[in-house]
């Protein structure tokens, strides 16, 4: 399919692609709104021109899709960072279990936003403790997310 699209377009197989948002800068900085309706409008006069469309019925999609919105909540980003320092640890260590490991609090059945914040960030933090007393220089992986969690902790 890629090369039919390729072929349509003029692009040998061995030419570099043009960079994926060409397009979309393309159509904000030169065309506009309004020329971009205006070439949709005159490729639709050309088709009904050309009898490609009969212009008899009106079609509209409304679709309903699922879309990945999920807000990137600081308790969320605290939850994640967590999950990624634990299980870095564990893979570096082969199987090696974090002692006293706390369980992790779910934030959503907490009402107040300031609340399941300050918890999230006590368990980030008890999760960074307990990790840096048994962590080496022997996983260098789960050190750098221990880094970037403490840098983090301080932005959420």
């Amino acid at each position: 399919m890629n090369l039919a699209f390729m072929y349509f377009l003029g692009i040998d197989p061995e030419d570099t692609l043009p960079d994926k948002s060409l397009l979309s800068k393309f159509r904000k900085h030169r065309l506009g709104e309004d020329t971009l309706d205006d070439i949709l409008t005159e490729m639709v006069r050309q088709c009904v021109e050309k009898g490609v469309l009969k212009g008899k019925s009106v079609s509209l999609d409304a679709t309903h899709i699922m879309a990945n919105t999920i807000k990137k909540t600081s308790e969320r980003l605290m939850k994640h960072l967590a999950r990624m320092i634990i299980h870095t640890y564990e893979k570096e260590t082969i199987g090696g279990q974090i002692k006293d490991l706390p369980q992790v609090p779910n934030y959503e059945e907490i009402k107040d936003h300031r609340e399941a914040k300050a918890v999230m960030k006590t368990y980030l933090e008890k999760v960074i403790e307990l990790v840096e007393a048994q962590i080496t220089e022997h996983e260098p992986l789960t050190n750098q997310w221990v880094q970037k969690a403490k840098d983090k902790r301080h932005i959420v």
